[in-house]
């Protein structure tokens, strides 16, 4: 049996909450002793118990089945309320670690100022809690990528502080459950709700924070590499600054507030030498403001720059699998850009939980049929780059597929005759031509 089934939005500064010990008891029912769940309240109303209980039968044997339905019960009802620690006093200065320039800042930025130009900022909530599906997948993947065992331990130590601050109160028992839930690995983390409402505000300090990010790094700059970014922005193709790219390569992280105030602040574009400079300098300098800048340049490009963000960004894992498995699987499936790119990198990268992403991009169908013909020849290339000998029969019969892209087949086919990456290329084609690829009637 579980732990925890043995164990029965604006923002707000911290320092402008009143704490908590100054309210008075009556005004907060989490203050009082015990909860009386209605049966509205009760998760067993709308639902068998069992498929959430591993032994079900056991425990009701042992402990009778009202008793351990009304445990759950109270165990899923506290932890959907669990937003309501985070107004407590211990959760005031709790720092996520999340990078100021991390990916996820960026798409959330993108989200809420969509919904604000659509007049939706207030309807960030569906009517059952939860958030919209787009900022969802956001807070969900900043939880995956940022609940650490050490940040863990820190909110477990927190929610005992409340337990021994309030003791015998109904939110105590809900810091229990908190802790129950996160020591318990069976439990989805967003199950806790406790964890996206932290997430959620901490994106969104962050992206407040963004503009004046970029300032103050600005002004806390290293100006002993003022002369070599200045070298950099009076250069041209013709008259290239490779030592000035040189020196920034190798100050590393002390050169992005330069490179940053280049590809964003100038009035440049890619047809401007310094973008392309501070491509080339990104591409020596893995973190997440690096990777935010490669990007662009990979999407919007289309030029050297978007072949050297490419290749640069295939070469840091650590940064590009995470950013695939979150943009590849967005609500609505990813647009065809992403996809060109990503199912092949994924699998040139050889990223975790690539080959199941790459598998779903063999069917990928963008709004044109080129977008569909680039997407799934990138899935194709992907399986190839991956060396997976999983790939031999999905891409045998896929090469074989009426429906699928007949121009990305033909080339798959080509690749694998001519280019043979792996040494199974022709147990997949066999004796398939170009001619005798299958087409849809």
């Amino acid at each position: 049996m579980s732990k925890s089934a043995r164990r029965h939005q604006p923002r707000v500064r911290p320092g402008q909450r009143q704490p908590r010990e100054q309210r008075p008891a009556q005004e907060d029912p989490w203050l009082q002793p015990h909860i009386d769940l209605q049966p509205q309240d009760r998760l067993s109303t709308y639902g068998d118990l069992r498929p959430l209980i591993p032994n079900y039968d056991e425990f009701v044997a042992e402990y009778g089945k009202e008793y351990l339905e009304d445990v759950m019960d109270h165990f899923f009802f506290y932890l959907a309320r669990s937003p309501r620690l985070a107004a407590e006093p211990e959760f005031q200065d709790l720092d996520l670690g999340i990078d100021p320039y991390d990916f996820l800042v960026f798409e959330m930025q993108d989200i809420l100022i969509e919904a604000l130009n659509k007049g939706l900022i207030n309807e960030l909530r569906q009517p059952d809690g939860r958030f919209i599906p787009p900022l969802e997948h956001v807070v969900e993947h900043a939880i995956h990528r940022y609940l650490t065992p050490p940040l863990q331990r820190d909110i477990r130590r927190r929610c005992r502080s409340i337990i021994s601050r309030l003791p015998d109160t109904a939110l105590a028992d809900m810091a229990k459950a908190v802790i129950d839930a996160i020591e318990d690995k069976g439990i989805p983390r967003p199950v806790i709700s406790l964890l996206p409402r932290l997430f959620f505000s901490a994106l969104g300090e962050r992206v407040l924070e963004l503009h004046e990010r970029f300032e103050q790094d600005w002004e806390n700059r290293d100006r002993q590499l003022d002369p070599w970014m200045e070298q950099i922005i009076a250069a041209d193709f013709d008259r290239p600054a490779d030592e000035a790219i040189e020196q920034l390569k190798k100050a590393g992280r002390a050169a992005l507030p330069h490179l940053s105030h280049m590809y964003y602040d100038l009035d440049l574009t890619y047809d401007d030498y310094p973008v392309n400079a501070v491509v080339e300098i990104a591409a020596h300098i893995p973190c997440q403001l690096s990777l935010q800048m490669l990007l662009e340049a990979m999407f919007r490009d289309m030029d050297w720059a978007s072949v050297r963000a490419a290749e640069a960004l295939v070469g840091m894992p650590d940064l590009i699998c995470p950013y695939f498995a979150y943009a590849l699987t967005v609500p609505g499936g990813p647009d065809w850009v992403t996809a060109l790119y990503g199912y092949e990198m994924i699998g040139q990268a050889r990223c975790p939980g690539a080959f199941e992403l790459i598998v779903e991009g063999l069917s990928y169908q963008g709004e044109q049929d080129d977008d569909s013909e680039g997407a799934q020849y990138s899935a194709a290339c992907g399986l190839l780059a991956l060396g997976d000998e999983r790939a031999i029969p999905i891409l045998h019969d896929y090469l074989r597929n009426p429906r699928a892209d007949w121009s990305a087949r033909r080339d798959l086919l080509h690749v694998l005759r001519e280019e043979s990456p792996q040494p199974w290329c022709d147990q997949i084609a066999g004796d398939l031509t170009e001619d005798t690829l299958p087409e849809e009637p």
